[in-house]
């Protein structure tokens, strides 16, 4: 499967921090913000805001009257 490194780290860490208890390991730190800054990468990247986009009669190369809703 391929994915975007930002996933592939957000795997292998959050794996990491649930298998380790499973070996009788104790929780590591490091381990635990890695697996949490990858996940907020990702909820960053997957919640941009998108860019606005405005019809051609509102943009600087027309005037457009914004009282009486129309453009010249």
């Amino acid at each position: 499967m391929v994915l975007p490194p930002e996933y592939q780290e957000a795997i292998i860490f959050n794996l990491a921090a649930r298998l380790r208890p499973m070996y009788g390991l104790p929780p590591e730190q490091s381990i635990i913000a890695l697996a949490k800054s990858s996940l907020s990468v990702i909820r960053g990247a997957n919640a941009q805001i998108p860019r606005l986009t405005l019809p051609v009669q509102v943009t600087r190369d027309s005037l457009y009257n914004i009282f009486g809703d129309q453009s010249y």
